[in-house]
C-alpha cells in the first residue's frame, strides 16, 4: 500500500510538473489554469489544439500555439477582482482604469491582440481590440451590430459593436453559458500604446449598453483561432483604481524650445552693429565680452545687426 502511495504521489508532481514550471524570473504554462504570480492573475485557456505560455515576473509574456484546424486558444495577464461569484464592485466603484503596452504581433495569421474581460451578474465578454490578424471577430461576424464610433483623444478613433450569438458556450460560469459580447475595435491596428479602459467602459454606457455589472477582470489579451504562430508582451502596465501592477510608461515633457538672445539693455552704438556685420562677412570675430554686450547666442546673423541698428535708432 505504502509503495503505491508513493507512485501515485509521484505521478501527480509529474503531471503539476509538465503543466507549470518556475524558473526564477519566468513561469512556463502549457495547460488551462489560472494563477497568481507576483501579483498578476494570469489565465492560459485552450479547447484543444497546443500553446506554449511564458510569463515573466514584470508582466510580460510570450506565447506559441498550433490551434490548427479550428481551435481556440487565450494567454492573458491582468487583474481579476474575485472569483466570478463574488465579484461585488462595478468599475466605476474600483476607479479609474488604464493600461499600457508594446507587443510584437503578427497581422498575417488568425490571431487578436487585445484588452479583455468579463463582467459577472449581467455576464458580458468585451475586447478591445489593439492589433488582429486575417479575421476581426466582431467586425467580420454577421450577428454583430455597430452601434457608434468614437475617437479616445490621444490614443484613436473605434467601432463599437455588440453581438448577442455566445448561446451555450464556455464563459467565467460555465461550460454552457449564454451572454452578449461587446467590441471596441480600433480603425487602425497598433502594437503598442496607452488604452483608458474606463472610457470605453463609459461610451458602451452611453451608446445604451452597460458595462456595469460587477467586474471580473481586466487583462491584456492574446488569443487565436485556427492558425499557428507566436507573440510577445514586451513591456506592459495596468492601473485599476489603487492597483498598480508592472511600472507605468512616464512620458518625458517636451524640451522648451531655447529662447530667442535678447539685446542688452545698455547703451549701444552704430559701432556695435558693425562689428556684427563684420563678423557675419567673415572679416572679424566677436569676442566672448562683445557677445554679452551685444546679447548674442553662438549663431550670429544680420538680423542681430539690424537689430542693434533699431536699438540705436529708437526703434526697439
Amino acid at each position: 500500500m505504502k509503495k503505491k502511495l508513493i507512485a501515485s504521489l509521484i505521478a501527480v508532481i509529474f503531471v503539476l510538473a509538465s503543466t507549470i514550471t518556475t524558473g526564477a524570473e519566468s513561469t512556463v504554462i502549457n495547460s488551462n489554469t489560472i494563477r497568481n504570480i507576483n501579483g498578476w492573475d494570469v489565465e492560459y485557456w485552450r479547447d484543444s489544439g497546443t500553446g506554449t505560455m511564458t510569463f515573466n515576473n514584470d508582466g510580460t509574456f510570450s506565447c506559441t500555439w498550433d490551434a490548427r484546424p479550428s481551435s481556440n486558444i487565450l494567454f492573458r495577464a491582468g487583474k481579476k477582482f474575485g472569483q466570478p461569484a463574488n465579484v461585488s464592485q462595478s468599475h466605476t466603484q474600483i476607479g479609474e482604469i488604464s493600461l499600457t503596452f508594446d507587443a510584437t504581433h503578427s497581422t498575417d495569421v488568425n490571431s487578436l491582440l487585445c484588452v479583455y474581460g468579463w463582467t459577472a451578474r449581467n455576464t458580458v465578454e468585451y475586447y478591445i481590440f489593439e492589433s488582429w490578424g486575417t479575421y476581426a471577430k466582431g467586425r467580420s461576424s454577421p450577428q454583430a451590430q455597430l452601434i457608434g464610433t468614437y475617437t479616445i483623444e490621444g490614443e484613436g478613433t473605434y467601432e463599437f459593436y455588440v453581438s448577442h450569438e455566445r448561446v451555450n458556450q464556455p464563459s467565467i460560469f460555465s461550460n454552457s453559458d449564454t451572454f452578449p459580447q461587446y467590441f471596441s475595435i480600433r480603425t487602425e491596428r497598433r502594437n503598442s500604446g496607452t488604452v483608458s479602459v474606463s472610457e470605453h467602459f463609459r461610451q458602451w454606457d452611453k451608446l445604451g449598453y452597460s458595462l456595469n455589472g460587477a467586474l471580473y477582470e481586466v487583462a491584456l489579451c492574446v488569443e487565436a483561432w485556427g492558425s499557428s504562430g507566436s507573440a510577445r508582451v514586451n513591456s506592459f502596465s495596468l492601473t485599476a483604481g489603487n492597483t498598480v501592477l508592472g511600472t507605468p510608461v512616464v512620458t518625458a515633457p517636451p524640451e522648451a524650445p531655447p529662447e530667442a538672445p535678447t539685446i542688452t539693455a545698455q547703451a549701444l552704438t552704430t559701432s556695435d552693429a558693425l562689428n556684427v556685420l563684420r563678423h557675419v562677412a567673415g572679416i572679424s570675430s566677436l569676442t566672448n565680452e562683445q557677445r554679452t554686450t551685444y546679447g548674442l547666442g553662438g549663431s550670429v546673423t544680420t538680423t542681430d545687426a539690424l537689430n542693434i541698428l533699431r536699438k540705436v535708432a529708437g526703434l526697439a
